[in-house]
Protein backbone atom coordinates (compact mmCIF):
# COMPACT_ATOMS: atom_id res chain seq x y z
CA UNK A 1 0.00 0.00 0.00
CA UNK A 2 1.18 3.22 -0.27
CA UNK A 3 2.93 4.98 2.06
CA UNK A 4 5.29 8.10 2.66
CA UNK A 5 8.39 7.76 1.04
CA UNK A 6 11.58 9.96 1.09
CA UNK A 7 12.98 11.65 -2.12
CA UNK A 8 16.61 12.25 -1.43
CA UNK A 9 17.63 15.86 -3.17
CA UNK A 10 19.80 13.68 -5.34
CA UNK A 11 17.50 12.41 -7.28
CA UNK A 12 16.84 15.56 -8.93
CA UNK A 13 20.55 15.95 -10.10
CA UNK A 14 21.08 12.56 -11.02
CA UNK A 15 22.28 13.07 -14.95
CA UNK A 16 20.61 9.56 -15.84
CA UNK A 17 17.17 11.09 -14.44
CA UNK A 18 17.57 13.84 -16.39
CA UNK A 19 17.42 11.56 -19.63
CA UNK A 20 13.51 11.57 -18.37
CA UNK A 21 10.66 13.39 -19.77
CA UNK A 22 8.37 15.06 -17.00
CA UNK A 23 5.68 12.71 -17.48
CA UNK A 24 8.04 9.45 -16.73
CA UNK A 25 9.91 11.47 -13.76
CA UNK A 26 6.40 11.68 -12.39
CA UNK A 27 5.74 7.94 -13.02
CA UNK A 28 8.98 7.09 -11.81
CA UNK A 29 7.97 9.42 -8.39
CA UNK A 30 4.63 7.50 -8.26
CA UNK A 31 6.08 4.07 -8.43
CA UNK A 32 8.09 5.24 -5.52
CA UNK A 33 5.28 6.54 -3.72
CA UNK A 34 2.94 3.10 -4.53
CA UNK A 35 5.47 0.49 -3.69
CA UNK A 36 5.44 -1.74 -1.02
CA UNK A 37 8.11 -1.68 2.01
CA UNK A 38 10.08 -3.78 -0.30
CA UNK A 39 10.21 -1.57 -3.18
CA UNK A 40 6.99 -3.70 -5.19
CA UNK A 41 4.10 -2.70 -6.85
CA UNK A 42 1.42 -4.27 -9.32
CA UNK A 43 2.73 -3.55 -13.20
CA UNK A 44 -0.50 -3.13 -15.02
CA UNK A 45 -1.13 0.12 -16.23
CA UNK A 46 -4.81 0.21 -15.24
CA UNK A 47 -3.70 0.19 -12.05
CA UNK A 48 -0.34 3.20 -12.36
CA UNK A 49 -3.01 4.81 -14.18
CA UNK A 50 -5.10 5.50 -10.93
CA UNK A 51 -2.79 5.06 -8.60
CA UNK A 52 -0.78 8.02 -10.40
CA UNK A 53 -2.25 9.92 -12.86
CA UNK A 54 -6.28 9.29 -11.49
CA UNK A 55 -6.29 13.41 -11.84
CA UNK A 56 -5.04 13.33 -15.52
CA UNK A 57 -7.88 12.83 -17.81
CA UNK A 58 -5.38 13.13 -20.94
CA UNK A 59 -3.18 10.44 -19.72
CA UNK A 60 -5.25 7.03 -20.71
CA UNK A 61 -3.75 3.51 -19.56
CA UNK A 62 -2.26 3.09 -23.38
CA UNK A 63 -0.75 6.63 -22.36
CA UNK A 64 1.22 5.01 -19.46
CA UNK A 65 1.76 1.59 -20.76
CA UNK A 66 3.91 3.79 -23.30
CA UNK A 67 5.62 5.91 -20.54
CA UNK A 68 6.22 2.58 -18.50
CA UNK A 69 7.94 1.11 -21.97
CA UNK A 70 9.72 4.12 -22.49
CA UNK A 71 11.26 4.25 -19.03
CA UNK A 72 12.17 0.35 -18.79
CA UNK A 73 14.32 1.27 -22.43
CA UNK A 74 16.03 4.06 -21.01
CA UNK A 75 16.43 2.37 -17.71
CA UNK A 76 17.81 -0.64 -19.52
CA UNK A 77 20.89 1.42 -20.23
CA UNK A 78 21.66 2.42 -16.72
CA UNK A 79 24.06 1.32 -14.45
CA UNK A 80 22.78 -1.59 -11.94
CA UNK A 81 24.51 0.69 -9.03
CA UNK A 82 21.78 3.47 -9.92
CA UNK A 83 19.49 3.09 -6.60
CA UNK A 84 15.96 4.83 -8.77
CA UNK A 85 16.50 2.09 -11.69
CA UNK A 86 13.10 0.08 -12.06
CA UNK A 87 12.71 -3.45 -13.24
CA UNK A 88 9.51 -5.64 -14.48
CA UNK A 89 9.14 -8.91 -13.78
CA UNK A 90 6.30 -11.60 -14.17
CA UNK A 91 4.29 -14.00 -12.03
CA UNK A 92 1.87 -15.92 -13.14
CA UNK A 93 1.43 -13.83 -16.40
CA UNK A 94 0.56 -11.16 -14.31
CA UNK A 95 3.10 -7.93 -14.41
CA UNK A 96 4.76 -6.46 -11.39
CA UNK A 97 7.66 -3.59 -11.05
CA UNK A 98 10.34 -3.04 -7.99
CA UNK A 99 13.42 -1.24 -7.65
CA UNK A 100 16.29 -3.65 -7.31
CA UNK A 101 18.03 -1.08 -4.80
CA UNK A 102 15.50 0.66 -2.69
CA UNK A 103 16.98 0.54 0.60
CA UNK A 104 19.58 2.95 -1.11
CA UNK A 105 16.83 5.32 -0.80
CA UNK A 106 14.03 4.55 1.50
CA UNK A 107 14.17 3.34 4.70
CA UNK A 108 10.83 2.29 6.05
CA UNK A 109 9.70 2.60 9.83
CA UNK A 110 8.27 -1.02 10.78
CA UNK A 111 8.74 -2.49 7.40
CA UNK A 112 5.98 -5.19 6.16
CA UNK A 113 7.26 -8.34 4.33
CA UNK A 114 5.27 -7.69 0.79
CA UNK A 115 2.33 -9.47 -0.51
CA UNK A 116 3.29 -9.69 -4.05
CA UNK A 117 5.41 -12.31 -5.61
CA UNK A 118 9.26 -12.18 -5.24
CA UNK A 119 11.45 -10.88 -7.83
CA UNK A 120 14.34 -12.58 -9.17
CA UNK A 121 16.40 -10.70 -7.06
CA UNK A 122 16.18 -7.13 -5.31
CA UNK A 123 15.69 -6.45 -1.50
CA UNK A 124 13.64 -9.20 0.19
CA UNK A 125 12.34 -9.42 4.32
CA UNK A 126 12.79 -12.57 5.26
CA UNK A 127 11.46 -12.09 9.10
CA UNK A 128 8.93 -9.08 10.12
CA UNK A 129 10.81 -6.21 11.80
CA UNK A 130 8.58 -5.43 14.72
CA UNK A 131 9.11 -3.17 17.65
CA UNK A 132 9.08 -6.23 19.19
CA UNK A 133 12.30 -7.13 17.78
CA UNK A 134 13.09 -4.12 18.06
CA UNK A 135 13.18 -4.55 21.93
CA UNK A 136 14.83 -7.51 22.03
CA UNK A 137 17.82 -6.46 20.52
CA UNK A 138 17.76 -3.37 22.56
CA UNK A 139 18.13 -6.14 25.64
CA UNK A 140 20.48 -8.63 23.98
CA UNK A 141 22.67 -5.86 23.60
CA UNK A 142 22.20 -4.39 26.90
CA UNK A 143 21.49 -0.74 25.22
CA UNK A 144 25.02 -0.62 24.23
CA UNK A 145 26.12 0.82 20.84
CA UNK A 146 27.93 -2.37 19.10
CA UNK A 147 29.94 0.13 17.39
CA UNK A 148 31.72 2.47 19.91
CA UNK A 149 30.82 0.90 23.09
CA UNK A 150 28.73 4.04 24.18
CA UNK A 151 25.75 3.43 27.16
CA UNK A 152 22.59 4.46 25.34
CA UNK A 153 20.35 3.20 28.31
CA UNK A 154 20.35 6.80 29.58
CA UNK A 155 19.71 8.36 26.39
CA UNK A 156 16.83 6.40 24.48
CA UNK A 157 16.75 9.39 21.71
CA UNK A 158 19.97 7.88 20.10
CA UNK A 159 19.30 4.12 20.39
CA UNK A 160 18.80 3.10 16.74
CA UNK A 161 19.12 -0.30 15.11
CA UNK A 162 21.57 -1.41 12.14
CA UNK A 163 21.92 -4.16 9.83
CA UNK A 164 25.57 -5.51 9.78
CA UNK A 165 24.96 -7.10 6.44
CA UNK A 166 22.97 -4.23 4.98
CA UNK A 167 19.87 -4.92 3.09
CA UNK A 168 21.09 -3.53 -0.18
CA UNK A 169 23.88 -6.33 -0.13
CA UNK A 170 21.29 -9.19 0.74
CA UNK A 171 21.49 -8.97 4.15
CA UNK A 172 18.44 -9.64 6.12
CA UNK A 173 16.02 -8.74 8.92
CA UNK A 174 16.87 -12.10 10.92
CA UNK A 175 18.36 -11.16 14.32
CA UNK A 176 22.19 -12.31 13.92
CA UNK A 177 22.29 -9.34 11.60
CA UNK A 178 20.91 -6.84 13.52
CA UNK A 179 23.05 -4.71 16.37
CA UNK A 180 21.73 -2.03 18.50
CA UNK A 181 23.80 1.23 17.39
CA UNK A 182 23.97 4.89 18.71
CA UNK A 183 22.76 7.09 15.72
CA UNK A 184 26.20 8.92 14.81
CA UNK A 185 27.55 5.09 14.10
CA UNK A 186 24.32 4.02 12.23
CA UNK A 187 25.10 8.01 10.24
CA UNK A 188 28.64 6.97 9.40
CA UNK A 189 27.88 3.10 8.65
CA UNK A 190 24.85 3.72 6.03
CA UNK A 191 24.51 1.08 3.62
CA UNK A 192 28.44 -0.22 4.00
CA UNK A 193 29.86 -3.34 5.17
CA UNK A 194 32.01 -3.18 8.39
CA UNK A 195 35.33 -3.21 5.88
CA UNK A 196 34.04 -0.43 3.95
CA UNK A 197 32.80 1.61 6.58
CA UNK A 198 36.54 0.73 8.38
CA UNK A 199 34.40 -0.27 11.39
CA UNK A 200 34.20 -2.99 13.81
CA UNK A 201 32.14 -5.00 16.44
CA UNK A 202 33.02 -4.90 19.51
CA UNK A 203 34.40 -7.67 21.74
CA UNK A 204 31.68 -9.86 22.68
CA UNK A 205 28.76 -8.47 20.10
CA UNK A 206 26.22 -11.51 19.37
CA UNK A 207 25.96 -11.25 15.62
CA UNK A 208 26.22 -13.81 12.80
CA UNK A 209 29.61 -15.79 13.23
CA UNK A 210 29.52 -15.11 9.47
CA UNK A 211 30.25 -11.58 9.72
CA UNK A 212 33.51 -10.67 9.04
CA UNK A 213 35.12 -8.38 11.92
CA UNK A 214 37.82 -7.24 10.16
CA UNK A 215 39.31 -4.14 10.39
CA UNK A 216 40.91 -2.19 7.49
CA UNK A 217 43.46 0.38 9.72
CA UNK A 218 43.91 4.06 8.04
CA UNK A 219 47.10 6.01 8.37
CA UNK A 220 45.01 7.81 10.76
CA UNK A 221 44.79 4.80 13.29
CA UNK A 222 48.36 3.35 12.72
CA UNK A 223 49.38 6.90 13.78
CA UNK A 224 47.05 7.00 16.91
CA UNK A 225 47.99 2.93 17.99
CA UNK A 226 52.32 3.84 17.84
CA UNK A 227 51.70 7.28 19.18
CA UNK A 228 49.71 5.98 22.40
CA UNK A 229 51.81 2.43 22.32
CA UNK A 230 48.59 0.83 22.48
CA UNK A 231 46.95 -2.64 21.74
CA UNK A 232 43.63 -3.16 19.62
CA UNK A 233 42.28 -4.45 23.11
CA UNK A 234 43.07 -1.82 25.20
CA UNK A 235 41.71 1.02 22.48
CA UNK A 236 38.38 -0.95 22.56
CA UNK A 237 38.64 -1.20 26.16
CA UNK A 238 39.08 2.78 26.12
CA UNK A 239 36.35 3.13 23.67
CA UNK A 240 33.42 1.26 26.60
CA UNK A 241 33.88 4.23 29.24
CA UNK A 242 30.81 5.15 30.23
CA UNK A 243 30.87 8.63 30.17
CA UNK A 244 30.37 11.17 26.88
CA UNK A 245 32.15 14.22 27.97
CA UNK A 246 35.47 15.17 27.12
CA UNK A 247 37.41 16.10 30.23
CA UNK A 248 40.54 18.05 29.03
CA UNK A 249 40.48 21.84 29.34
CA UNK A 250 42.14 23.85 26.72
CA UNK A 251 42.02 27.17 28.64
CA UNK A 252 45.56 27.25 30.36
CA UNK A 253 47.30 26.78 26.62
CA UNK A 254 45.61 29.58 25.07
CA UNK A 255 48.42 32.08 25.80
CA UNK A 256 50.96 29.73 23.56
CA UNK A 257 49.82 28.47 19.83
CA UNK A 258 52.22 25.73 19.70
CA UNK A 259 51.12 24.70 23.14
CA UNK A 260 47.63 25.01 22.41
CA UNK A 261 48.61 23.30 18.90
CA UNK A 262 50.42 20.25 20.82
CA UNK A 263 47.66 19.37 23.88
CA UNK A 264 44.86 19.20 21.34
CA UNK A 265 47.33 16.87 18.98
CA UNK A 266 47.71 14.69 22.05
CA UNK A 267 43.95 15.24 23.19
CA UNK A 268 43.14 13.84 19.57
CA UNK A 269 45.36 11.40 19.32
CA UNK A 270 43.41 9.64 22.42
CA UNK A 271 39.96 10.30 21.50
CA UNK A 272 40.16 8.83 17.89
CA UNK A 273 40.11 5.33 18.74
CA UNK A 274 36.39 6.13 20.24
CA UNK A 275 35.23 7.13 16.58
CA UNK A 276 34.67 10.06 14.98
CA UNK A 277 31.61 11.13 16.79
CA UNK A 278 34.25 11.40 20.03
CA UNK A 279 36.82 13.15 18.06
CA UNK A 280 34.23 15.73 17.08
CA UNK A 281 32.96 16.29 20.79
CA UNK A 282 36.77 17.31 21.46
CA UNK A 283 36.86 19.72 18.68
CA UNK A 284 33.59 21.08 19.53
CA UNK A 285 35.00 21.39 23.20
CA UNK A 286 38.17 23.46 21.63
CA UNK A 287 36.12 25.66 19.50
CA UNK A 288 34.00 26.78 22.60
CA UNK A 289 37.08 27.07 24.82
CA UNK A 290 38.93 29.40 22.48
CA UNK A 291 36.88 30.93 20.44
CA UNK A 292 34.17 31.23 22.96
CA UNK A 293 31.23 29.80 21.15
CA UNK A 294 29.78 26.58 19.83
CA UNK A 295 31.29 25.34 16.68
CA UNK A 296 29.16 25.75 13.81
CA UNK A 297 26.51 23.39 12.97
CA UNK A 298 27.48 24.12 8.71
CA UNK A 299 31.28 22.77 9.60
CA UNK A 300 30.47 19.14 11.03
CA UNK A 301 30.81 17.72 7.49
CA UNK A 302 33.98 19.13 7.30
CA UNK A 303 34.73 17.77 10.32
CA UNK A 304 34.34 14.82 9.91
CA UNK A 305 35.43 14.03 6.44
CA UNK A 306 38.68 15.73 8.03
CA UNK A 307 38.54 13.13 11.53
CA UNK A 308 38.92 10.82 8.08
CA UNK A 309 41.53 11.72 6.23
CA UNK A 310 43.77 13.74 8.23
CA UNK A 311 46.20 12.36 11.22
CA UNK A 312 46.06 14.20 14.59
CA UNK A 313 48.76 17.14 13.89
CA UNK A 314 47.12 18.18 10.83
CA UNK A 315 43.66 18.66 12.40
CA UNK A 316 45.44 19.74 15.51
CA UNK A 317 47.10 23.25 13.41
CA UNK A 318 44.34 23.54 11.19
CA UNK A 319 41.45 24.19 14.38
CA UNK A 320 44.01 25.97 15.92
CA UNK A 321 44.84 28.43 13.05
CA UNK A 322 41.12 28.62 11.97
CA UNK A 323 40.33 29.46 15.97
CA UNK A 324 42.66 32.35 15.91
CA UNK A 325 40.31 34.18 13.18
CA UNK A 326 37.06 32.99 14.50
CA UNK A 327 36.12 30.85 11.25
CA UNK A 328 36.99 33.25 9.12
CA UNK A 329 34.93 36.11 8.83
CA UNK A 330 32.01 34.76 6.31
CA UNK A 331 31.79 31.13 5.68
CA UNK A 332 33.44 29.01 8.14
CA UNK A 333 32.60 26.01 6.37
CA UNK A 334 35.17 26.66 3.06
CA UNK A 335 37.70 28.66 5.77
CA UNK A 336 37.94 25.27 7.44
CA UNK A 337 38.24 23.10 4.43
CA UNK A 338 40.77 25.76 2.71
CA UNK A 339 43.06 25.54 5.78
CA UNK A 340 42.85 21.91 6.32
CA UNK A 341 44.25 21.45 2.76
CA UNK A 342 46.77 24.30 3.34
CA UNK A 343 48.27 22.41 6.52
CA UNK A 344 47.90 18.67 4.64
CA UNK A 345 50.19 19.80 2.05
CA UNK A 346 52.71 20.66 4.95
CA UNK A 347 52.58 17.34 6.55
Amino acid sequence: MPRRRMIDPDFWKDHYIATLTRDERLFLLGCMNNADDEGRLEGHPAYLKAAVFMYDDDITSNKVSEILEATLIKMAKWPESNPWRLERYQNSSADYLYFPLWYEHQAPSHPQPSRLPTPPSGPSLTEPFTDQTRQEIYERDNYTCQYCGADLSTNPRTLSIDHIIPLTKKGTHQKTNLVTACKSCNLKKKNKTLEEARMALIPGCKVNPMVSLKVIPTSNTLLTQDSLGQSRSDQVKDSLGQSREVLEDFRPFLDSEKDLTDFLATTLKRYLPRGAQWTLEVLKKFWLQVVGKPLPDVVYEVCFKAIKEHPPPVLARAFVKAAKYKGGKYDSRKYLAKILEEQAGKG
